[in-house]
């Protein structure tokens, strides 16, 4: 453990150099300035008193007090003015690491960002990176609380030694016990955040999974591409059960989008190919089939146009939708294509129809054929043009 957070701490000192070089230079000054502070600020009496048992000039006392007076009104000054300076920096170094945890989620198997450990991952993650008070902010803060309390007490022994040994002892017996308690709040304090953590990771995942089943279109979905593993039964690719291919190979067969998703704060572009290194020809031709080429290229950066947020998923009415649809059965000739929608007009375009209802198939058929035969898929059918003419 102690190894582990040794070597964590020199490799955030080494991102933190990387990433901000003159916050380094900020945090050198901020430092001394506030070991020296407290310090001259309580050698000003002394150096009174020496100067009065030394009989020295009113001249000469005058300039001493002012020249430490000066040194204490400008290291009060340094310290908020270099804090502020850092307070940048680390909101420099906590866009980074997210910008990092965004990379790492573009190039991982689904299929483990989507299990229970990989949403654990994902959660600490987050919260390393998230807010304004996460561990990716703190860590130059409490890197300078530690340089200020080691500088602090050597400083102040070399100084205290002149008067009593003893007093050194107390202060580090002091100190000694402080660190302990901190130490002994802080891992509990840890280990209940952990708790709470994966507490509300779990209630996510499963509440997630439990939502899903309310019809089982989007279960079938994640079990028919592996994200999920079927608890019985087979699913059968062409006759070969899919539990024997690599998980790679099978990937490979499958290119779903899920109404769950998120743009990342990445390049159009980027967004578009799912790589942070992309073809942009490849790019420009997936645009242009989706009809906003022209719209993109408009932007003043064209497919470089950063995306910094979601789009509401519920924008698209029934005329936009099954445009959507349309468009997107244009591009998937030869292939097998699975729509997904509550609205049953977005569904007479396709060749068969799979009807769900209380996790369980209740039909199959063309449009012509299952309003033919009533049932569920006729009931929402008239109920939803009923919804329409009204």
């Amino acid at each position: 453990m102690k190894s582990k957070t040794l070597e964590n701490t020199i490799y955030m000192i080494k991102n933190w150099i990387s990433w901000d070089k003159k916050s380094l230079i900020y945090f050198l000054i901020k430092v001394p300035t506030q070991v020296l502070n407290p310090i001259i600020t309580a050698y000003i009496p002394k150096a009174m008193i020496d100067c009065i048992n030394n009989q020295v000039s009113i001249g000469e006392l005058a300039a001493t007090v002012a020249l430490l007076s000066a040194l204490v009104a400008v290291t009060t000054w340094l310290a908020p003015f270099m804090q502020e300076l850092l307070f940048g920096s680390e909101h420099i170094i906590r866009m980074r690491y997210a910008v990092m945890a965004f990379n790492k989620n573009l190039n991982a198997d689904y299929i483990q960002l989507e299990s229970l450990e990989g949403r654990e991952k994902n959660q600490r993650a987050g919260d390393f990176y998230r807010s304004y008070h996460s561990g990716s902010v703190n860590f130059i803060e409490i890197l300078n609380t530690l340089c200020i309390c080691v500088i602090g007490i050597i400083t102040s022994a070399a100084l205290i030694y002149k008067i009593d040994f003893r007093i050194i002892l107390l202060i580090l017996a002091t100190c000694a016990a402080e660190a302990i308690a901190l130490h002994l709040l802080n891992k509990a304090e840890l280990k209940t955040s952990d708790q709470e953590s994966k507490v509300l990771t779990k209630f996510n995942y499963f509440y997630n999974l439990s939502k899903n089943t309310a019809a089982g279109k989007t279960t079938l979905i994640k079990l028919l591409c592996g994200l999920y593993t079927a608890g019985e039964g087979q699913i059968l690719i062409n006759g070969e059960n899919a539990a024997d291919y690599k998980n790679e190979e099978y990937f490979d067969l499958f290119s779903p989008v899920f109404q769950d998703y998120s743009f990342l704060p990445l390049s159009i572009a980027q967004n578009v190919a799912a790589k942070t290194e992309y073809d942009k020809s490849r790019v420009a031709a997936a645009l242009k089939d989706a009809g906003i080429y022209d719209k993109i290229q408009s932007f003043a950066h064209g497919m470089d146009t950063k995306l910094i947020k979601e789009v509401n998923r519920d924008a698209l009415d029934p005329v936009a939708e099954n445009e959507v649809y349309q468009r997107f059965n244009t591009f998937v000739k030869g292939k097998t294509a699975i729509y997904i929608s509550h609205r049953l007009s977005s569904c007479v375009f396709c060749n068969r129809i799979a009807v769900f209802h209380d996790a369980q198939l209740v039909q199959t058929g063309t449009h012509k054929e299952l309003l033919a035969s009533g049932g569920k898929y006729a009931q929402l059918w008239h109920a939803q043009a009923e919804y329409y003419r009204n």
